[in-house]
């Protein structure tokens, strides 16, 4: 396993998590969430059996879904997952993945299709709910934990082996049944569901045909790419190791070995026919047949690994295209993909929090926004963040040369945490005891102006002004902010965690033509932390 890790080339490119919501919201054990495919807010989905949507840094009162009466919650076992059908702009549908009792020493899992409540979009209407697949499980946990359509409309759902301990029923080898397996179904033809007729055992004996992929433990959660149609399954392991697991474009009737074998390693507890050796014959721990996981890590690093969704989204370029997953226990952030040239990359990423001082405890679930990126929630204090670029200023234009010299350069000093407050602009290179302005708006701009060019805002109505003076004769001033005075207490002008904001000075050029002549220094962009 260790040759395994070395060879990804584990590197350290940082990001930042800045909190969108926080524990003082009331969000409660999450354990999944998606953007509404119409209005774009975060519903957030809570393990004792509700759907809270997420509006304006608030939960709403009224929960979208409260199964709270449905669901059995006891330990790992409650809500699951839930998703939304491809056509719910049309149809309004829902699907939710969940744990009933059933008297028995295991539970249920059972996946239910509603609508929307025909007053109110903001609820799911408890009439509507239908029965689609209810699934027997040996024990209370391993239930796995999403459910997702792929390209083709079909829906997928991954059942982990239904039962801590060693798998030592053998479910998940077993093709009779569907614990341990990747499911498709199509829930749009005849009830409860149809088998697509394309997967990989339709028509074998013995074989359940809702089956695509078989030989998993408790695959927590996986994403398909939404570009290429792959698929990243990360698998939660045993004694040795967490694995991740990936299906090429169009490829299914994987096995992935469980419980012969935990990750690329044999399953020393494996009591499965023929396990180790056991009753003669080949161990089929050394099947050829089976497929490896593409990364793996052991329990000195973590101890259950959640997945999260393939990258697509535009704030953070370097991430684009790959597989994001987290440790459950220690918080660790990684990212997975393949090179042009095949080679995969696994990086893990140095996490700074914002704001100052707030401590991830358990990671249970990552999203994606209505933008395309990637959410994380706490499942012990209910907080929420988004991955955001790890530099938080950028440079956006050059300073043009001035009356004394080379153009004036601005950049930051402090925090860009707007909880800290601690944020000053430096301008350097300007000429000496100069009025000026520190000018700003959320925009960018390029267009002449005095003996430079303005970088900021389009038009005068996103232009925002602050006054300064630069002092000594070295041309440099330092402007301390407040974002709790004007300007930027005002509505149009008050920058907000999360918002993208751009700075430039405007000077008089008093050496410049003339005599009297105005000038810009280089304009940065500062993302703003919480």
């Amino acid at each position: 396993m260790l040759s395994l890790i070395l060879a990804c080339a584990l590197t350290q490119e940082p990001l930042a998590l800045e909190r969108i919501l926080p524990p003082s919201a009331g969000l409660v054990h999450a354990v999944d969430m998606h953007a509404h495919p119409v209005d774009g807010r975060i519903l957030v989905a809570e393990q004792e059996g509700r759907i809270r949507i997420v509006s304006g840094g608030a939960i709403l009162p009224v929960p979208f879904l409260d199964f709270t009466g449905v669901v059995f919650t006891s330990g790992d076992v409650g809500l699951r997952a839930f998703c939304f059908h491809p056509q719910f702009a049309v149809n309004g549908e829902v699907f939710v993945w969940y744990d009933a009792d059933n008297g028995t020493a295991g539970c249920d899992g059972v996946l239910e299709r509603l609508t929307v409540s025909p007053s109110n979009p903001d609820v799911l209407d408890m009439a509507s709910r239908e029965e689609i697949l209810r699934v027997t499980q040996d024990g209370r946990s391993h239930g796995g934990g999403t459910i997702q359509f792929d390209a083709s409309g079909m829906l997928n759902l991954a059942i982990g082996d239904g039962k801590p301990g060693g798998d030592q029923f053998c479910r998940a080898q077993d093709p009779s049944v569907l614990l341990g397996k990747m499911l498709r179904i199509d829930v749009d033809a005849a009830a409860p569901y149809g088998i697509p007729a394309d997967n990989p055992f339709v028509g074998i004996s013995g074989v359940r045909p809702e089956i695509v992929h078989l030989g998993l433990r408790h695959p927590w959660k996986w994403s398909f790419d939404p570009v290429t149609g792959a698929t990243w399954i990360a698998d939660v392991g045993q004694a040795i190791s967490e694995e991740v697991d990936y299906v090429p474009p169009g490829v299914m009737g994987l096995n992935f070995g469980w419980s012969y074998k935990e990750g690329t390693d044999c399953f020393a507890a494996c009591t499965c026919p023929g396990a180790n050796g056991s009753g003669g014959g080949t161990n089929p721990c050394i099947d050829p047949s089976y497929t490896d996981p593409v990364f793996e890590y052991g329990h000195n690093l973590g101890c259950s690994i959640t997945g999260g969704p393939v990258y697509r989204g535009s704030a953070i370029p370097s991430l684009d295209g790959r597989f994001i997953f987290a440790d459950f226990c220690t918080n660790r952030i990684w990212s997975a993909g393949y090179d042009p040239g095949g080679a995969l990359r696994v990086e893990e990423h140095p996490i700074a929090l914002y704001p100052a001082g707030t401590n991830l405890i358990l990671t249970t679930t990552l999203g994606v926004d209505a933008a395309g990126e990637i959410l994380v929630a706490d499942y012990i204090d209910g907080s929420l963040y988004r991955i955001a670029p790890p530099d938080a200023v950028q440079s956006v234009c050059a300073g043009m040369p001035n009356g004394v010299g080379a153009g004036a350069n601005l950049n930051v000093v402090g925090s860009t945490s707007i909880a800290a407050n601690s944020l000053s602009f430096r301008v350097t290179e300007a000429p000496p005891f100069s009025l000026g302005l520190l000018f700003y708006g959320p925009e960018p701009g390029l267009f002449p102006s005095g003996n430079g060019q303005r970088c900021v805002a389009q038009g005068n109505a996103s232009l925002f002004r602050v006054n300064y003076r630069v002092s000594g004769g070295g041309g440099q001033m330092v402007h301390p902010v407040d974002f709790n005075v004007f300007p930027f207490t005002t509505a149009l002008g008050a920058v907000q965690g999360g918002s993208t904001w751009y700075f430039q000075s405007w000077y008089r050029d008093l050496n410049g033509p003339g005599g009297q002549g105005t000038n810009y220094s280089s304009a940065i962009a500062v993302r703003f932390r919480p």
